[in-house]
């Protein structure tokens, strides 16, 4: 926490050092190389002997690190002579160790020629793996691969994805760690305008998270009036940055009229994205109820049973509500069955109207909630 400034914690490297001595790890050492390397001046003189030897005390305690530390000062040539090839050979040795950084410069190796044969294919793998470790450097040059077409077509919708991911760590982030912090300290109104503010910027999460705290009612800071249609504009400029649980309360906007007209052709489309694209369980489970009503969509019972398994198998959250569902589905499926069986007698027609207006449209819920407590009989019964 010191070394790096996490949690809240201020960077402190002679801290760091103090810390990092008295655990006297291989992963301690190598750290240890990286402070003596940089230097924290007065306190921590920048020293590349004191470093280099760290590095290589790590090394013999098989630290993946180790060969990463000994790799960058033979890369930038601190305390060494500059020597790509053998910089190279160090990151190899810590990358099958699995480490990011390492691949990170390995990439680097490969895409401008140094200590490697000049390789944007070979460049890619390498940033990628660096990459898939949150590596910032890697997501850069990632980008600029992608954007340049270095390895064939350009691919500009990824470029762009990772420029957006690479600038939204800026310093402004800070500003996002604020926000949710005064939010969970109660001061709902003073986290809505930063998140707000951070949300013209373009940040995704402050999007969401703004939205979110509207469409809770959370705040009485917007008219209520108004609160709904800045909600929808908040959702969808999240959905369309990729967020998959945006996407679905844009369709919930659309299915229920918040800030704007129902539409139900356009919730089916925000859903479908969702599910198809996204494969969030909750969509799928709106698609199948809708399936099953024939609610913007053409009723099929098949394929509302297609989009409840699909919730199912998508997340075990959605089981229970996924087979009370499906109990439902069925109960309708059988009543089509016997209507168009019992259509045909008058006596039993008769009779079933006189249910349905006693029952109102919502008979299919009481017959389902008695069938529930007929079955907890049932289990309470058998238990005994």
């Amino acid at each position: 926490y010191y070394l790096f400034g996490l949690g809240g914690v201020e960077r402190n490297l002679p801290q760091a050092l103090e810390l990092l001595q008295r655990a006297d790890s291989p992963a301690a050492n190598a750290l240890i190389g990286r402070i003596y390397a940089e230097g924290s001046p007065p306190d921590i003189p920048q020293n590349n002997e004191t470093a280099i030897k760290y590095f290589k005390k790590a090394i013999d305690l098989k630290s993946g690190e180790g060969y990463t530390g000994l790799g960058i000062m033979y890369f930038k040539g601190m305390g060494v002579e500059r020597d790509y090839s053998t910089a190279m050979e160090y990151f190899q040795k810590a990358a099958d160790k699995g480490s990011h950084e390492a691949n990170l410069y390995i990439g680097l190796g490969y895409l401008f020629g140094l200590g490697k044969v000049k390789n944007p294919s070979r460049a890619l793998s390498s940033l990628k793996a660096s990459a898939q470790g949150g590596h910032i450097l890697a997501i850069y040059y990632l980008a600029e691969i992608y954007a340049k077409g270095l390895t064939g077509r350009r691919n500009c919708d990824q470029a762009v994805e990772l420029y957006k991911a690479v600038s939204e760590r800026g310093k402004w982030s800070k500003l996002l760690r604020e926000a949710h912090k005064t939010y969970l300290s109660g001061d709902i109104e003073s986290a809505l305008i930063m998140y707000l503010h951070l949300a013209e910027i373009g940040i995704e999460v402050a999007q969401s998270n703004a939205a979110y705290i509207i469409n809770e009612g959370e705040t009485d800071m917007i008219d209520k009036n108004d609160s709904l249609k800045i909600a929808l504009i908040l959702w969808s400029r999240s959905a369309t940055q990729g967020y998959g649980v945006a996407r679905v309360k844009l369709g919930d906007c659309y299915y229920y009229g918040y800030g704007t007209e129902p539409n139900m052709e356009l919730a089916v489309e925000q859903y479908r994205m969702a599910s198809d694209k996204m494969a969030i369980s909750q969509a799928m489970f709106n698609l199948g109820y809708m399936y099953e009503q024939g609610i913007g969509l053409q009723q099929d019972y098949h394929l509302a049973k297609r989009y409840y398994d699909l919730a199912a198998q998508t997340s075990t959250e959605a089981a229970v509500p996924v087979n009370l569902a499906l109990m439902k589905l069925n109960i309708h499926f059988y009543y089509q069955y016997i209507l168009e069986y019992i259509s045909s007698y008058e006596e039993l027609d008769e009779l079933l109207n006189i249910l349905h207006s006693s029952l109102g449209e919502q008979w299919d819920i009481y017959l389902t909630a008695l069938l529930c407590i007929v079955l907890a009989i049932v289990i309470r019964w058998h238990r005994r």
